[in-house]
């Protein structure tokens, strides 16, 4: 964990952030003229996604 001592005994990352990290990535592709590719949202629209993890 990068909190070391201070971290507590829940995971460090959430779903929700993660796509809140995707959208903004995406903002910032466009932003810069570049593609990308928005895995997080295609994963979101698959049943089961989870099993991916």
């Amino acid at each position: 964990s990068i909190y070391g001592e201070n971290a507590s005994e829940l995971s460090e990352r959430t779903n929700e952030m993660t796509g809140v990290y995707a959208h903004r990535c995406v903002e910032l592709a466009t932003e810069m003229g570049v593609s990308c590719v928005n895995i997080w949202s295609k994963m979101q629209e698959t049943a089961g996604w989870q099993k991916f993890l």
